[in-house]
């Protein structure tokens, strides 16, 4: 395992962190090209996205502090503790599927249509996110 990429001085790069961050990149990538496919506008596309990934990042956490709940009561400012660790992938995708919903409804725009678009990146981000995870040693 490697769970740590490069150091820099006192920064940790760590290796969980850059396949997550490739993971978001190469979904976002491959989103954007299937909505032009479908002829709808990258702006569109890339506000959803924006607001998918800050609504997955807290659903992911939240499912975490549920799990975990017993040991954040001894500690509860540790709940902003992100680089410690602590994402649940289905967290995640509630959390983003509920502003894909609201967003939809905002915009008018297909749902399955957009959950078509989304699905094969969705997929991809998760295959680097676990190859992350498989350097952290999960």
């Amino acid at each position: 395992m490697h769970p740590i990429f490069f150091r820099l001085g006192p920064i940790t790069i760590y290796t969980y962190g850059i396949f997550v961050a490739i993971g978001f990149l190469a979904a976002f990538t491959l989103i954007l090209r299937e909505a032009k496919k479908e002829g709808l506008f990258p702006n569109l596309i890339s506000d959803l996205v924006f607001w998918m990934v800050i609504s997955g990042i807290i659903g992911a956490r939240l499912l975490y502090v549920i799990y975990e709940f017993p040991s954040f009561l001894k500690k509860p400012l540790t709940i902003f503790a992100l680089w410690k660790g602590g994402l649940v992938f289905i967290g995640g995708v509630v959390g983003g599927l509920l502003t894909m919903i609201i967003y939809v409804k905002r915009k008018k725009l297909d749902f399955w249509q957009l959950v078509d678009i989304f699905a094969p990146g969705l997929a991809l981000g998760e295959a680097f996110g676990r190859i992350g995870c498989f350097f952290a040693g999960c």
